[in-house]
């Protein structure tokens, strides 16, 4: 019985990976551009720029009758072999950033990022369904229960006038 618990600690413990380098985080390039989804009655849109090969930065923005509100500054970062997701809202958590660690990477494809300590979201998952489509899950425990909100983004495509001018 005590080397079925042993082999059972062992198999839990190396679920979750405990160190990441540059290969994986490459896996989160593919979200490098503008991103786009309906939000409220106009959209959010998501760009993410290169930093360096280990960092990225990301902007939030909601957008209505060409008016653009501020929602989100994000930093996606390898780190002491860990990747974090750090978002910073204003007017949330005193104006400081929330560090979410990445637990999973799933099929390449989805990666989900965690903070416990967090009164909502706990969880932010990425997951890229085609090369063009992403969802953005936030999901945490509330008083209500579980709750989740997934956001559908598309790839925004550049405009005739944004590729002659290579403006963005």
């Amino acid at each position: 019985m005590a080397y079925f618990a042993a082999a059972l600690m062992i198999l839990c413990f190396n679920l979750v990976k405990f160190d990441y380098f540059v290969d994986d985080f490459k896996l989160l390039y593919p979200l490098l551009g503008e991103w786009v989804t309906p939000f409220k009655d106009g959209e959010m849109i998501e760009k993410w720029e290169m930093k360096y090969d280990k960092m990225m930065k990301g902007k939030s923005v909601y957008v209505k009758d060409n008016e653009e509100e501020f929602l989100e500054d994000i930093t996606l970062v390898l780190e002491d072999r860990r990747i974090y997701y750090i978002p910073e809202v204003k007017g949330q958590n005193n104006d400081e950033p929330v560090k979410f660690t990445l637990i999973e990477i799933a099929d390449e494809n989805k990666f989900i990022f965690e903070n416990k300590d967090h009164d909502f979201p706990q969880r932010i998952i990425y997951e890229f369904k085609t090369p063009d489509e992403i969802n953005a899950t936030i999901e945490g425990e509330t008083k209500k229960g579980l709750k989740q909100i997934v956001f559908k983004f598309k790839r925004k495509k550049e405009s005739n006038d944004e590729k002659e001018t290579g403006s963005r």
